[in-house]
């Protein structure tokens, strides 16, 4: 007898448990992809607007380079960005001083920093070179294959020709940087255009 209710108590078991298991749903587990963290945005590169009336006459862009940097009057620093340079017939009656004066309160307005200006800039001398010289790096050479004629002079030539005006400076928004120098002078003498005004801007964007 007690064998037989042994038995019925076994198979009860079994049932129970083959019944619980029917019951059980498996588990489905999601697994989300990884979402790839956007990377930084690179900062929209500045621009310091040409002056009205000017008259563009190269916009040369030469990339992603090294260059001297004038800080103030004794130091020069090597920065890194991309590189444009812009060379400008000014319009007639604007002297070199009114040329400078307009883009820096342009420089000001952007929210600015002048670092450095002369008036004597092709007798300036920092980290053992002229300031025309540092001025010319990344210059693009047109040598006489020019119809401007003032641009292979620039930015030296005699007393009376070439940059006579020279401002250095930084403009910053947000996490973007942009380096300036802007120079103004009269038009070459071989040319017949020391009458004329000339600007040449550049900008590098880090």
């Amino acid at each position: 007898m007690k064998r037989k209710i042994f038995t019925v108590l076994i198979m009860l078991g079994i049932l129970l448990f083959i019944g619980g298991c029917a019951g059980v749903k498996s588990a489905k587990v999601s697994v989300s992809p990884a979402t790839a963290k956007p990377s930084a945005a690179k900062p929209a590169a500045l621009s310091l607007p040409v002056a009205k009336g000017s008259k563009v006459d190269y916009d040369d862009k030469i990339g992603f380079e090294e260059f001297p940097f004038i800080k103030d009057g004794n130091t020069v620093i090597t920065i890194e960005g991309d590189i444009r340079r812009i060379f400008t017939s000014d319009p007639e009656g604007k002297s070199p001083l009114a040329m400078i004066r307009h883009y820096e309160e342009a420089i000001q307005n952007m929210g600015g920093e002048i670092l450095y200006k002369t008036r004597t800039p092709k007798e300036e001398e920092m980290g053992g070179k002229k300031l025309t010289e540092l001025f010319k790096t990344r210059r693009i050479d047109r040598g006489l294959g020019t119809y401007q004629f003032t641009y292979t002079a620039f930015p030296g030539g005699n007393e009376k020709e070439g940059m006579t005006e020279f401002l250095s400076a930084v403009v910053k928004k947000g996490t973007a940087e942009m380096y300036v120098y802007v120079a103004s002078g009269k038009g070459a003498w071989a040319a017949n255009t020391m009458a004329n005004t000339y600007t040449e801007i550049v900008t590098v964007n880090k």
